[in-house]
């Protein structure tokens, strides 16, 4: 008994050792599995039949000849599985889609204001399932990871010191009672999902800062120790002080980052939505001197943190999503204000800006299922 147990739970690891290394690499033959891996071409050959017939792997093509008969290359059915993320703010949700091929195949913005409310979690739960019901195919949903800010503890389902959305805690438990009671459901921390995305998606082996320009400005570290990422720790950036006897934070202090540049900086200033700020920002001359103002104020903060993490910066959030026609400009700022010569390459820009969150939340799901 003691032995076909111990068999099953070879079969098991070796499975999902060839598994996630075909999720990795794309695409490779059998015998390339095999050899970096180190299992046998029998072994390897007969969990490949079987992921086919579970319809997770196929066949796209032939190695070139070297003499012999040409070796198969096999790569994930991209769309054999989808794992859908929803991203909670204060003022709206975001859900995104990903399939196995780790590509978003949809997206979307919804504003909706929070309340920790039966009808709200009744409200967002009817949402989320008309999206998936557009977007997913039936039974191929993985299952739904859901972003908050605040502090998470995963196991328990419980979110503590969720201020932002201007509550002391939420229970797992509520939104559970108004989706679908059968559909797998995570939850982490919003700045922490983010920069984990980042590092998922870039196949980053590289130690760095994420850092999220949303409603509130928050981040994460990514820590790495030679090939594995070690679980990444959140960081208030935000409340880093960056002007003694400044603005006052939503915090109660004055002169953090936070109150310089989060997103609500630049809205309440303007009295704009943010689409509707940089619009404008070109032909307004009070706005170039307020982005201006912002720039610096970002400048200042990031160059903190390299000076303390001496690493890159990775920046996401809703924010992000309008810096791109402005990096260079950032970087200049950057440099300029370093305390040790920089050209401020350093700095980097998420590739999913608003939707960070949302994406890092749907990842939790299929990180679970690339345990197979």
């Amino acid at each position: 008994m003691a032995e076909a147990l111990n068999n099953l739970y070879v079969k098991r690891i070796n499975k999902r050792s060839v598994f996630n290394l075909l999720y990795w690499e794309k695409s490779a033959t059998k015998k390339e599995l095999a050899q970096k891996l180190g299992l046998s071409l029998p072994t390897v050959s007969q969990i490949m039949r079987e992921l086919e017939e579970a319809g997770l792997v196929e066949t796209v093509g032939s190695q070139a000849s070297s003499g012999g008969r040409r070796a198969k290359v096999s790569r994930i059915v991209d769309d054999s599985f989808y794992a859908a993320g929803i991203g909670i703010t204060k003022h709206h949700v975001r859900i995104a889609v990903l399939n196995l091929g780790q590509d978003v195949v949809a997206r979307a913005r919804f504003r909706k204001s929070f309340s920790d409310t039966p009808a709200y979690w009744a409200e967002l739960a009817l949402m989320v399932q008309s999206f998936l019901l557009e977007n997913i195919s039936t039974g191929r949903n993985l299952g739904v990871g859901i972003s908050l800010p605040g502090v998470v503890n995963e196991e328990r389902g419980v979110v503590k010191h969720t201020f932002t959305l201007g509550v002391d805690s939420l229970d797992i438990a509520q939104i559970r009672r108004h989706g679908e009671k059968d559909l797998p459901l995570q939850i982490g921390r919003d700045a922490v999902l983010a920069g984990k995305a980042e590092q998922w998606f870039r196949k980053s082996n590289s130690s760095e800062l994420y850092l999220m320009l949303s409603n509130v400005v928050s981040g994460s570290v990514m820590f790495w120790d030679e090939t594995r990422l070690i679980i990444p720790r959140s960081a208030e950036f935000g409340h880093m002080i960056i002007d003694k006897g400044g603005r006052l934070c939503s915090c109660g202090r004055r002169g953090c980052f936070e109150a310089y540049c989060s997103s609500r900086v630049l809205m309440e200033e303007s009295g704009l939505p943010l689409d509707e700020f940089f619009a404008q920002l070109p032909e307004n001359g009070r706005f170039q001197k307020l982005w201006d103002e912002y720039l610096d104020n970002l400048a200042l903060g990031v160059n903190n943190l390299h000076l303390v993490f001496d690493l890159d910066v990775v920046i996401g959030g809703e924010l992000s999503h309008y810096l791109g026609g402005h990096q260079d400009a950032l970087r200049q700022k950057i440099a300029a204000g370093a305390a040790l010569p920089t050209d401020g390459s350093f700095v980097h820009l998420s590739n999913y800006s608003e939707y960070d969150a949302a994406v890092g939340a749907a990842l939790l799901q299929i990180e679970k299922f690339l345990d197979l």
